[in-house]
């Protein structure tokens, strides 16, 4: 078969094989012996293949059972020391009134406020309260809190860029496949830029900023990026979504939240009945989010981390 651009078995080859002949007898013998081996062989090769698959995908459902328990208070003790989640609400929401009252944020007209009360959780809206105990999924340790997304972060988009502002050179222009890339690898081969003097004109309603985070919102839905120190872009409105981080929360914990199985159903459940899944600012606002107290948040990222590093050896 050597020195053929395309494999063959040639006739005389065939011919003169040395081939093992047992007796006829023997031969019926080996055959139902076979036959008899066979739904055996067959069984083997479907639990291999099933090992397999479950080799496969182990190491990311340990992932996203690691992150489940993050957001359910389980994946790491409590601190009896630690400032109560409900005071670092009432913290972030001073400084929202702070910057509404300077112009940077616009109001909310429906100010969500849920507490406890008698052993069940209550939300006030527009001045009227109604028990959530249904809408709630699971169980947060006492010093957590559940609150609205928009309670903790300002979800915003950004101003219309149009196809003829698209340039080589500038400030670099991200769509969601960008983002997209830099939440996967934290890097990425941009191709889209804008003038430096309407990134400067933009700048006046709200560019990204350290500690921010960027969320793809169309297609492939709640890919996460941390905005850091060194970045400076802009970003495709609709198609990417920005959580200005005015309240401090400890981004890699919000960043852990949104891959959770809870916030991906969440996010599932709150696009269904489109054409292309979308993530609307509407929407992203009312999402429910388990808080815990600032110094578990970051306690949480770091034990994460840690079984990630063990997970990535898998």
């Amino acid at each position: 078969m050597q020195g053929t651009n395309i494999n063959n078995i040639k006739a005389e080859y065939i011919e003169n094989l040395l081939i093992p002949l047992p007796p006829h007898e023997e031969q019926v013998r080996v055959l139902a012996k076979l036959s008899g081996l066979e739904p055996a062989l067959v069984q083997y090769d479907n639990v291999e293949n099933t090992l397999q698959s479950l080799n496969a995908s182990f190491p990311e459902a340990l992932k996203k059972s690691i992150l489940q328990e993050a957001v359910q208070g389980k994946l790491v003790p409590q601190d009896p020391s630690d400032e109560p989640a409900e005071a670092l609400l009432e913290r972030i929401r001073a400084e929202k009134q702070r910057l509404i009252k300077e112009g940077k944020i616009k109001k909310d007209k429906h100010e969500s406020v849920i507490f406890r009360r008698d052993n069940s959780h209550y939300e006030k809206l527009d001045g009227v309260e109604r028990c959530i105990d249904d809408e709630l999924p699971f169980e947060i340790p006492e010093n957590w809190c559940w609150c609205r997304l928009k309670s903790i972060v300002n979800v915003v988009s950004a101003r219309r860029v149009h196809q003829s502002d698209w340039r080589s050179e500038g400030v670099p222009f991200y769509r969601a496949r960008e983002i997209g890339k830099l939440a996967d690898t934290g890097s990425v081969e941009n191709e889209l830029f804008i003038t430096e003097a309407l990134y400067t004109e933009f700048s006046s309603s709200g560019v990204p900023h350290p500690g921010d985070l960027m969320v793809t919102a169309v297609g492939t839905l709640g890919k996460t990026y941390i905005v850091k120190d060194s970045d400076r872009f802009y970003y495709k409105d609709a198609s990417v979504i920005c959580f200005e981080n005015f309240g401090k929360i400890t981004p890699a914990y919000l960043k852990l939240l949104m891959y959770s199985p809870y916030m991906e159903d969440q996010i599932k459940q709150n696009s269904a009945g489109t054409t292309v899944g979308t993530i609307t600012i509407v929407k992203a606002n009312e999402y429910l989010i388990p808080l815990p107290p600032l110094m578990e948040q970051q306690r949480i990222v770091d034990q994460a981390e840690r079984l990630q590093i063990h997970i990535d050896k898998l």
